[in-house]
């Protein structure tokens, strides 16, 4: 079995010291199908350092036991390349991708009946560790389930790490910036390998969020459609803005753009943003990466 991973980013700002992690803020994204990193200087306050790479081979964690292991020694390969990886910093996320989530208002949520909140949505299994993270921007927590296996080398590599659902983190990023902001009532489409997430505003407040499998651009369309349809918003002049996965003009982009008119990249440009690292990047396929309030 081929073991290179293919390196799709790799971007450093001279400033850049792996003896000075101390300083530093890491971001790690986990994905099925490969991961992401990115490190914050608390010193300069801005991003100094992305990497992403895509595993030769996409395992998802609940697919069996061999394939948690395979998808653990491709992380293993990624952390004996950068060894300062699992250096001291002086905060660490890990944003986790899986399908397997649900949201609980935070007045409604009992921490005992987490497992039970989980279990009314999806099939959970006794090789799964139900976690929960409070999110601040709609006052609510995710619970998700993760591989125990993964759970504990997550632990082992990241000691006191913050470790994150990635539609939290989605959430975490765009309420807050979008939430008193133009456009009104905008909707959010984060596209991953073979899912997506939907997420939507109405009145400055969550309205809808939600996970789809896709594996055309057709089916992209169709679930936003769709959702777009239940939310009585219309295609035509609803505001979608596009991150993930996803480049300008595209076949998926452009399928998209035939059937939503008012469509925009959900890019960064905060100051944290401005310097080399991140000069060439195309920051919408990282939003939920580059925020710094996560490590806080």
């Amino acid at each position: 079995m081929a073991v290179d991973h293919i390196k799709k980013v790799s971007s450093y700002d001279r400033l850049f010291d792996q003896a000075q992690t101390h300083q530093y803020n890491l971001s790690i994204r986990l994905n099925p199908d490969g991961l992401s990193f990115a490190v914050y200087s608390n010193p300069q306050k801005r991003y100094i350092a992305i990497e992403s790479v895509s595993f030769p081979e996409k395992f998802a964690s609940s697919a069996g036991a061999l394939a948690t292991t395979i998808y653990l020694d491709h992380i293993a390969k990624t952390i004996d390349e950068k060894s300062w990886l699992i250096s001291e910093f002086k905060n660490r996320v890990i944003i986790y991708n899986t399908k397997v989530y649900t949201l609980v208002p935070e007045p409604l949520f009992n921490p005992e009946g987490k497992d039970s909140y989980l279990s009314f949505v999806h099939k959970t299994g006794p090789d799964e560790v139900i976690l929960d993270s409070k999110l601040e921007a709609i006052d609510s927590r995710i619970i998700f389930g993760i591989n125990k296996n993964i759970f504990a080398e997550l632990n082992a590599w990241f000691s006191n790490a913050r470790l994150m659902h990635h539609a939290g983190a989605m959430l975490e990023s765009v309420v807050p910036v979008f939430k008193h902001a133009e456009p009104e009532n905008p909707v959010f489409i984060n596209i991953n390998k073979k899912h997506m997430d939907i997420i939507a505003l109405r009145d400055n407040t969550l309205s809808f969020v939600n996970t789809f499998e896709w594996r055309t651009g057709t089916d992209i369309v169709y679930y936003t459609l769709f959702v777009l349809d239940q939310l009585s918003l219309n295609p035509g002049k609803t505001h979608v803005f596009l991150c993930g996965d996803i480049d300008e003009g595209d076949e998926n982009h452009q399928l998209i753009t035939r059937y939503i008119r008012n469509t925009d990249f959900l890019s960064r440009n905060e100051s944290y943003t401005k310097g080399y690292a991140l000069e060439l990047i195309s920051t919408h396929k990282y939003f939920d990466l580059l925020n710094p309030a996560l490590c806080e």
